[in-house]
């Protein structure tokens, strides 16, 4: 018995979903193997596969579908298949090996293209990495070099500290140097006063 495939194979069609298709259109003239239901698979016999002829025939001359019902009606088949089905087993295979083979080379080729593709990125890349490592060179050197900073400021403003502390410990020693000497001079003046005051007392007795 012959399938679905086969018909493909033999008739030269694009997928086996057109001869199904053809089969459901003009169900009426194929076998009970030929229509038996859905989802199961097709089993045509040589008497399908002549009618599969005939519509194949008239359809590569663009005859319409009530055309060929009328020819279909009227008891003309096409010819038999010149393979049999073992035979067109075998193309049929050797159609898929090679779409296979088709597949891998055109997967082969575009695993190349992509292996070629990110060598070339990376050469791209390549400049972008380096510049990118020296940036971050920079940037740790800059921050390190912040952080001393930093530290300076910090024990800047420290010293800075500590010295206005000592100034203004020694600004109070001044002051009270100089209030000392004032206190000192004023009590000289006083005493100073109260001599002069009992020397004028003593000449004025005289």
């Amino acid at each position: 018995m012959y399938t679905t495939k086969h018909a493909q194979k033999l008739f030269d069609v694009k997928s086996d979903q057109t001869i199904r298709n053809w089969i459901r259109e003009f169900q009426e003239f194929f076998s009970v193997e030929a229509t038996p239901g859905k989802g199961i698979d097709l089993q045509l016999s040589e008497e399908d596969m002549r009618i599969l002829d005939l519509i194949a025939s008239m359809r590569a001359e663009r005859q319409p579908s009530e055309q060929i019902y009328a020819t279909l009606k009227s008891g003309q088949r096409g010819d038999l298949p010149t393979y049999t089905p073992e035979e067109l087993d075998l193309l049929v295979k050797g159609d898929y090996e090679r779409h296979l083979s088709t597949q891998v080379n055109e997967l082969n080729l575009k695993i190349d293209q992509l292996a070629r593709e990110n060598e070339e990125l990376k050469s791209a890349l390549q400049p972008i990495r380096d510049q990118s490592i020296r940036l971050e060179a920079e940037k740790m050197s800059l921050e390190r070099r912040i952080e001393e900073l930093t530290r300076e400021l910090q024990d800047e403003r420290q010293r800075v500290k500590e010295y206005t502390e000592q100034e203004r410990s020694r600004s109070r020693e001044d002051m009270e140097r100089l209030l000392r000497e004032i206190a000192g001079l004023r009590y000289e003046i006083g005493r100073l006063e109260s001599e002069s005051g009992k020397s004028d007392q003593s000449s004025q007795q005289e």
